[in-house]
């Protein structure tokens, strides 16, 4: 039997012991910590286990009805365009007809029951309020009047009929919820979900910053800070939508690159990260030592010799996506944790690898952009081959504006 005290320092007659944080240890109270302390206990009395395991959403828009697929779902999709070209015909003051409004109310709850989930947006005072899925939003209405029913979290999804307006009053900004009910469209237009009964999914015990809206209607970063936002990077998504494109854009660009790659037929591998002779880079590693073998290891530099080995070893072509590790200088745009694609062809000169990068970018950035001309804050990225080609020497002569080609043979 695998036994893991071997790959510690804690010898086998010890005892392990484990206690779970207090609330207090985990987020620093204050006033709006404790108010939401109280809200999750007073849920606990309504629902039970204020963080169930699971919530099923409805099947609607073709696949799991995320608020995203939900909303680009072609029949909610029409709806809302031709709500707005109604609207776009009328005059100045004019309303739409009511038969027009009813009659696209009626398309929309001929959907049926839709069941969504999402972080909300705003708290829950009044009868409507926003879901997030952290792509798109959507709203949902409660009547306080009802019906309205909580869900609750016996395993059994048992309804309370009678408690639900009681819950979703203790509801606040950045809880999660799932909800149940049907699609309208609301007096001024916009799409919601009527809700007739909804579950907690998961208590947020800390505030979120709130965006600012202006009279202008312009929102404004309340988490602007780059240190907070690199080092909560979970909250900069919740609050800032527009960075996980970012996100979104890189895994695209990598699944490109390897899709590109595996149409050539060249093979993707694993190389050792813990290496016992770090190499193919000049760079600080980081050291670490294996209790098992009793022995000093690096976490890798680069995985240069291991991507050749296996070259020489008969393959025609490797690469690899993989973290690599240099225990040396950070700043904005030099990390000691970073990822690295490198690619070895057999048979090839550097002016292939060159033709291939162009052929591969261009592709990419075509796929994912729409476009090989990429726009960016300083202007416009033109990735249509084939690129401009300088030596190093032309390079530092036309950007830096000396001549060095001679230098080193002189001296």
């Amino acid at each position: 039997m695998f036994d893991y005290r071997a790959l510690t320092n804690v010898r086998a007659t010890d005892t392990i012991t484990m206690s779970i944080p207090q609330f207090d240890e985990i987020i620093e109270p204050n006033d709006q910590t404790e108010a939401r302390q109280a809200s999750l206990e007073a849920i606990s009395a309504l629902v039970g286990n204020v963080y169930p395991n699971k919530f099923v959403r409805t099947n609607i828009s073709g696949g799991e009805d995320t608020i995203t697929a939900l909303k680009h779902f072609d029949k909610v999709a029409s709806v809302e365009t031709r709500m707005a070209d109604l609207k776009a015909s009328l005059g100045e003051g004019e309303r739409p007809p009511a038969d027009k409004k009813e009659e696209l109310n009626t398309e929309l709850k001929a959907l049926g029951t839709v069941r969504i989930a999402g972080r909300l947006t705003t708290p829950t005072r009044g009868n409507f309020v926003h879901l997030t899925d952290g792509m798109s939003k959507l709203q949902v209405y409660c009547n306080k009047k009802g019906p309205l029913a909580l869900i609750k979290n016996d395993g059994s999804d048992t309804l309370d009929e009678e408690n639900g307006w009681a819950l979703w009053q203790l509801l606040d900004h950045g809880d999660i919820i799932g909800v149940e009910g049907y699609v309208f469209r609301t007096k001024v237009g916009e799409i919601s979900i009527h809700v007739s009964s909804f579950k907690l999914l998961s208590k947020s015990l800390h505030p979120l910053p709130i965006v600012k809206v202006d009279a202008d209607g312009q929102s404004h970063d309340a988490f602007t800070d780059p240190e907070q936002r690199y080092r909560h990077r979970y909250v900069d998504l919740i609050v800032n939508p527009n960075v996980k494109e970012i996100f979104i854009k890189r895994s695209m660009i990598i699944n490109e690159m390897r899709k590109y790659f595996v149409e050539q037929s060249w093979l993707e591998v694993e190389t050792p990260v813990l290496q016992s002779i770090h190499g193919g880079a000049a760079a600080r590693p980081f050291k670490t030592h294996h209790n098992a073998l009793d022995m000093p290891l690096f976490l890798r530099i680069a995985n240069e010799l291991y991507l050749k080995r296996l070259i020489v070893g008969g393959f025609d072509g490797v690469f690899e996506f993989g973290k690599m590790f240099r225990n040396e200088g950070m700043d904005r745009t030099h990390n000691p944790e970073f990822t690295s694609m490198e690619i070895y062809v057999a048979y090839k000169d550097y002016l292939w690898m060159m033709e291939m990068v162009e052929t591969m970018l261009e592709r990419v950035v075509f796929t994912v952009y729409g476009s090989a001309i990429v726009k960016n804050d300083s202007g416009e990225l033109n990735f249509t081959k084939p690129f401009r080609r300088l030596s190093m020497y032309d390079a530092i002569k036309e950007y830096a504006g000396f001549d060095v080609e001679g230098k080193a043979e002189a001296e």
